[in-house]
């Protein structure tokens, strides 16, 4: 019976599912208890009371069946464990000498992995920019950043209002120039709020030409907000920050 045992176990092959673990621990059980109900037989009791004898002495049978499940699934998740990292340094090696024995190979691998990682990256860089997650303003792929740096191409200086009065006169490509900073303003407060419109200069326009004063840019007939952001004029992102904006301020 030893030898039987032994043998079931040493014909089980490895990279077993948890569905194929459990139906080995179970079918292993039942044939150790039919091996001693057998045994019992042989001995002279009748079959109902040799496998009461046999299920008593082999105690908790549930529990014994969960923990050999749980070290078989622990010993074959590290036996994968170990194979994959035992392959993993073959194929290393195994690349390593082929790469040694073909170095024009090996080189143009890599230049052409290199190429084409750089060219992948250009272009998503652009798509992304362009289409994924464009600039909030309307025309936003026209619009282009200036700068200036050294010589050695390490610094990047802010451009001076002569420089930039320059730009306006000499570069005849760009249709308007115009400088930006940074600055923490308070949209409303004290008596009189401040304009929100004042933060969004291509509604300034806009709001001046609704048919109401008191346009809220939501719903109201005429609206040359709502006109513009259908017709691609005004970001949509933009509008949605002036009505939080707005609606932050009453």
């Amino acid at each position: 019976m030893r030898d039987a045992g032994g043998l079931r176990r040493l014909i089980r092959f490895p990279w077993r599912s948890r569905k194929r673990i459990r139906r080995d621990i179970d079918d292993e059980f039942q044939f150790h208890l039919d091996m001693r109900v057998a045994e019992l037989v042989a001995r002279g009791l009748t079959p109902d009371e040799a496998r009461r004898e046999a299920m008593r002495s082999f105690g908790d049978v549930g529990d014994a069946r969960e923990y050999c499940r749980s070290m078989d699934e622990r010993t074959t998740t590290e036996q994968k464990r170990r194979d994959w990292f035992a392959e993993l340094g073959s194929d290393i090696r195994f690349a390593a000498r082929q790469m040694r024995r073909s170095p024009v190979f090996t080189v143009l691998a890599i230049l052409t992995l290199s190429l084409g990682i750089g060219a992948t990256t250009a272009i998503f860089s652009v798509v992304n920019r362009l289409l994924l997650n464009p600039i909030p303003f309307a025309d936003g792929d026209r619009i282009v950043n200036l700068n200036r740096e050294n010589l050695q191409g390490t610094l990047f200086v802010t451009p001076t209002p002569q420089l930039v009065d320059a730009w306006r006169k000499g570069v005849r490509s760009l249709e308007e120039i115009a400088t930006y900073g940074w600055q923490e303003v308070i949209a409303d407060g004290g008596d009189e709020p401040e304009e929100i419109e004042a933060y969004f200069p291509e509604l300034r326009k806009l709001v001046q030409n609704c048919q109401f004063s008191d346009c809220t840019h939501t719903h109201e007939p005429n609206c040359a907000v709502l006109a513009a952001l259908k017709e691609g004029r005004v970001h949509p992102e933009r509008f949605e920050s002036f009505l939080r904006l707005r609606a932050g301020q009453e």
